[in-house]
């Protein structure tokens, strides 16, 4: 659950200028919205155990526990 709330990184004005700010500030929104999207996914497929009709979750990664 805490991925799915997990609170967006916030971009700063550093990253209109350094371009080693701007390349940090999109992999962590990269990574935040990655996890995100997986927590849904979980959530889908918890969903879909517990009787929901959903015929769009999407396949449980092989990376994930």
């Amino acid at each position: 659950m805490q991925a799915v709330v997990a609170e967006e990184p916030k971009p700063t004005l550093d990253i209109a200028e350094d371009p080693e700010a701007d390349a940090d500030y999109s992999a962590s929104h990269d990574e935040w919205s990655i996890g995100i999207s997986r927590a849904g996914g979980r959530l889908c497929r918890w969903f879909v155990k517990q009787g929901a009709p959903y015929d769009f979750c999407p396949a449980k990664p092989a990376n994930e526990d």
